[in-house]
């Protein structure tokens, strides 16, 4: 008797290849559907705090602006694999609900965006935090502006020192 005429019954059939074996009337959801509706950010978001950026041009932020953002996460004592970077002007979800039903968020940090932008329940001007349904919101003006204007930047440092218990 050779191994190649060997038959096996269905008990050493599924002992054997019971790693293998798929069964074919369940058949699993298609993984491609959950990566169209994931939002890509960059970062791996470990402390859940959401950083929101509207940058039509690029994939997360052009090079200048992200140069800046990085100097700015790093003086809050952050990195990238700490935080998720969204460019809102790519996903397909864009109110506050559907970002953070999708990415954990303790704070949510929106540059270039309104609340309303946001389809959040309540207004603020830039630069106040509000705490709504046990997340932090901070809303400011585009990354550019703020890296041109002196006083933009002071009041986003005071509004991060608040958030991130800097002193």
């Amino acid at each position: 008797m050779s191994l190649d005429t060997l038959q096996l019954n269905s008990f050493l059939t599924l002992a054997f290849y019971k790693d293998m074996l798929v069964d074919a009337s369940n058949p699993p959801e298609n993984p491609e559907s959950k990566i169209e509706d994931a939002i890509k950010f960059l970062g791996d978001n470990k402390k859940e705090y959401v950083f929101l950026v509207d940058d039509p041009g690029s994939i997360f932020l052009n090079q200048e602006d992200l140069r800046f953002f990085t100097q700015l996460i790093a003086a809050c004592k952050l990195t990238l694999p700490d935080i998720a970077l969204v460019n809102i002007s790519n996903a397909a979800q864009k109110t506050f609900r559907e970002i953070t039903d999708n990415i954990p968020a303790k704070t949510l940090i929106a540059f270039g965006q309104t609340t309303s932008d946001l389809d959040l329940p309540f207004s603020i001007p830039h630069f106040q935090v509000q705490q709504y349904e046990s997340r932090l919101y901070l809303t400011a003006p585009p990354i550019a502006k703020i890296k041109s204007h002196a006083e933009d930047k002071k009041k986003l440092w005071a509004a991060l020192r608040r958030i991130f218990n800097l002193s």
